[in-house]
C-alpha cells in the first residue's frame, strides 16, 4: 500500500482484514503498522474492527484512540467500500 494510498487489490485487502479479524476473535495477537502508524495502519485497523462487528463510528473512535486514522479521500473510499461489502456479507449470512 503506498503512503497515503490504498492497495491495488481491494478484494484481497478485505480478505486479509477479515482473516485478521478471525485471528483476533480466536484470541491471537495481530500487529499492524506502516511507516508512521497513522493512515495505512488506521485504514487497515478500521476494516478489521468493522469485520469484528464494530460499527463504523465506534471503530473510528477506537482507532483514533490508538492515534491512527485513515488519511485522505482514497482511504475513506476504501473503508466505505469495505463497509458495504461487509454489510452485504452479513445480510447474506442472516438469510
Amino acid at each position: 500500500m503506498p503512503d497515503f494510498g490504498v492497495p491495488d487489490d481491494r478484494d484481497g485487502f478485505l480478505f486479509l482484514s477479515q482473516l485478521m479479524a478471525k485471528n483476533i476473535f480466536a484470541g491471537d495477537a495481530v500487529l499492524a503498522h506502516c511507516g508512521a502508524g497513522i493512515g495505512r495502519t488506521g485504514t487497515f485497523a478500521m476494516v478489521i474492527v468493522m469485520a469484528l462487528g464494530m460499527s463504523r463510528q465506534d471503530g473510528a473512535a477506537a482507532v483514533r484512540m490508538a492515534d491512527a486514522e485513515p488519511e485522505g479521500i482514497s482511504q475513506q473510499v476504501l473503508i466505505d467500500w469495505c463497509a458495504d461489502e461487509l454489510q452485504k456479507k452479513n445480510e447474506i449470512e442472516e438469510t
